[in-house]
């Protein structure tokens, strides 16, 4: 009986939603059964795209997972897991007790992923800190987590104030199906584009506030570099419940900004390329950054919780991030656009061509998928004790109990 790969996920959006297509589609092209369990459908496009892959979407309250699994696929199938943070992680390991569960992974996605937020009073941040940098040191040891950057590993220890061994081969990049393309094909896509009557800039990101906070700081920028090139023009790609502050912010600037700046909402996975032809440049993070070099369109690394169009540099040039450096060596991202906007030809083509190396180098999926499938845990027991689950549990409602109080607190 082959294994059934299970992405659980509490969604459906987002690079998570994205990456899960990617891998997923991998995986059934070699045979196995790959499941999406979510808890609430909020891209339906992303939804489309998994079943046209063949990977099967089900959303299921927790409660229903296993009872919903053994009904479908008996009760010694056996299952692979994936998961995208340490809540995931743990309802997979409490999952062993009624599930045949080989392996269970955290893929840690985001560089702030396996921190937890600062707490203002020093006894209890130390108290969390420890706790948690416990239960971390455990799934280091049982080979659970995989990092995508140096710098997830780096933030890492940092938090936690311990040493983790990690090597260049046991990162997981964020994988890609790259492109083909040739040197005719870069020339004749960079020769369309220097005929344009304009220079296109894109940013593609959920209006999810202030992790992406640099889109609404860009749309500031923008109005001051049209001051300067008016040729410009910024396409803005986004979905979620904060699209209106988005909107609200271009409706305060000039009727110039305006007519020059498109929002465009709830665009399907693969129809971004689309817009990306168009593209001259990306201001992007995450997998955006990827998906950009993918159409041979470069990107300026912004920085993630800011509200200012913070940036490091292009991708190219550290192409092991994925987001702007945080640390000193962020400037405005408007002194990469105009960089950008004063080359020649050729040096545009090679910025392009840069990128585009660096993504087929670093970010192939063959190389994370090959490795990937081979990965085991030291052992397929829960390595989290009863005592971890309970306080765990305890700090669950905790955080329950805070939200209602806030809401309370914001309705009076």
């Amino acid at each position: 009986m082959n294994q059934i790969y299970v992405i659980l996920r509490s969604s459906t959006s987002g690079g998570t939603g994205t990456l899960s297509i990617r891998i997923g589609t991998w995986l059934v092209s070699k045979g196995y059964g790959v499941v999406y369990i979510c808890q609430e459908i909020n891209d339906v496009n992303n939804v489309r795209t998994m079943e046209s892959k063949g990977i099967k979407v089900f959303c299921w309250k927790y409660n229903e997972i296993a009872e919903q699994l053994t009904t479908i696929y008996g009760r010694d199938q056996r299952y692979r897991f994936l998961t995208y943070s340490l809540e995931e992680f743990v309802f997979a390991e409490r999952l062993k007790s009624k599930l045949e569960i080989e392996s269970n992974f955290w893929y840690v996605t985001s560089n702030w992923g396996i921190n937890k937020r600062e707490i203002k009073n020093q006894l209890a941040g130390g108290i969390v800190r420890r706790f948690y940098g416990s239960l971390i040191r455990k799934l280091l040891n049982n080979n659970n987590i995989l990092f995508p950057t140096e710098k997830t590993v780096e933030m890492a220890q940092d938090y936690y104030r311990m040493r983790i061994e990690i090597g260049e081969d046991k990162l997981y990049r964020l994988p890609m199906y790259v492109n083909d393309i040739d040197d005719n094909q870069m020339r004749s896509i960079v020769e369309k584009k220097r005929k344009l009557e304009s220079f296109n800039l894109i940013a593609i990101s959920r209006a999810d506030f202030p992790l992406r906070g640099y889109v609404l700081g860009l749309i500031d920028d923008f109005q001051d570099l049209l001051e300067r090139h008016n040729n410009l023009r910024l396409t803005i790609i986004t979905f979620g419940e904060k699209v209106a502050l988005i909107r609200k912010r271009l409706g305060e600037k000039t009727t110039e900004v305006q007519s020059k700046t498109r929002i465009i909402e709830n665009v399907p996975y693969e129809k971004l390329g689309e817009y990306f032809c168009e593209a001259h440049l990306n201001l992007g993070i995450g997998t955006s950054v990827l998906d950009a070099a993918n159409y041979f369109v470069p990107t300026v690394l912004v920085k993630e919780l800011c509200y200012s169009n913070w940036a490091s540099g292009f991708f190219c040039t550290s192409s092991t991030y994925l987001c702007a450096r945080h640390d000193d060596q962020t400037t405005s991202a408007t002194e990469y656009i105009e960089a950008a906007v004063a080359m020649d030809e050729a040096q545009y083509l090679e910025l392009c061509k840069e990128s585009y190396f660096a993504l087929r180098e670093k970010y192939g999926i063959d190389y994370f998928m090959s490795r990937f499938i081979k990965e085991k845990n030291e052992t397929n027991k829960t390595v989290i004790s009863r005592l971890d689950l309970l306080v765990l549990d305890i700090i669950s409602a905790i955080r329950v109990v805070l939200r209602f109080f806030k809401k309370v607190i914001r309705k009076n």
